[in-house]
């Protein structure tokens, strides 16, 4: 019983001292890095290459790590982190063999701040024909390019820039930010042009300034000339319009506040298609 406690007591030993004497020995690790170029906002992979040996632990980590997203686990063979903000990195990993000890590779990363895509599009009428009017605000860029559906053949890099539709359908626009190290971004407007035309009328809004359902206007689709009249229950006019694009904010001609209670709205419409409506309806004014 002595002899074996002995022995095992010997045994423990020898191995603490490979152990520390292999302190150093362990094969340095490889960090491959994927993309090449990592712009901020953008998720990157951190990889141990392996060898002809498997370590017993993994230990990753980041510096700074304030505002960093870890999305896998630091003791992997593989780390994800996405980056939401531009700057200098540093990543190290630490592992470790059974009798080889551990060894450190630390490497520096650079997240190159990405541009930001950010425009204003309009539409000057209803249905078609039609002009869309773009005005580029992106953040960070060098470049900006206006593609129309999806024809990356023709490229519009205009500040400012406009495209006449002549037909319905659905369209797109996409507004692509150049940046640093190719950190692009892209944002996209997508739109329908109808060609059977619509009118309808509300029957109730309120206009008391609560940036809801404050003015009153006909859901039109197509119409491409529009003519209403407000009449109060006495059938006096209160307020009138002859655009596709007017509405009725509560008040009389003269700016004066109506009153709560119900009001009659007759409009005449005519669509892109040649269609005439002609609509008459009871309305409900709260505020």
């Amino acid at each position: 019983m002595t002899v074996c406690m002995k022995k095992s007591r010997l045994l423990f030993i020898f191995l603490i001292s490979l152990n520390l004497h292999g302190q150093g020995q362990a094969p340095s690790p490889t960090v491959l890095v994927t993309p090449s170029v990592i712009c901020s906002g953008q998720t990157a992979t951190f990889s141990a290459k392996s060898t002809t040996m498997t370590p017993i632990f993994y230990a990753w980590t980041v510096t700074p790590s304030s505002g960093v997203n870890q999305i896998s686990g630091a003791s992997d063979s593989t780390y994800v982190i996405n980056f939401p903000n531009a700057g200098r990195y540093v990543i190290s990993l630490t592992w470790a063999f059974d009798l080889l000890g551990s060894s450190t590779k630390t490497i520096a990363v650079s997240v190159t701040k990405s541009a930001e895509s950010a425009f204003n599009a309009s539409l000057t009428a209803y249905g078609y024909p039609n002009e869309v009017k773009l005005t580029d605000y992106s953040i960070g860029s060098s470049k900006i390019y206006w593609v129309f559906d999806n024809d990356f053949t023709v490229k519009d890099s205009a500040v400012q820039t406009s495209r006449t539709y002549t037909s319905a359908g659905t369209f797109t626009v996409l507004h692509i930010a150049i940046g640093s190290k190719g950190c692009n971004d892209t944002s996209s407007y997508k739109f329908s042009l109808v060609d059977v035309s619509k009118l309808e009328l509300p029957n109730v809004f309120s206009p008391n300034g609560d940036g809801i359902n404050d003015v009153y206007r006909p859901k039109a689709e197509g119409i491409s000339k529009l003519n209403v009249q407000v009449y109060n229950r006495f059938g006096i006019l209160v307020h009138t319009w002859d655009t596709v694009n007017g509405f009725w904010d509560g008040r009389t001609t003269s700016g004066v506040a109506c009153d709560d209670g119900t009001y009659f709205v007759i409009a005449e419409g005519t669509g892109f298609d040649g269609k005439t409506h002609s609509l008459r309806s009871s309305l409900t004014l709260v505020r």
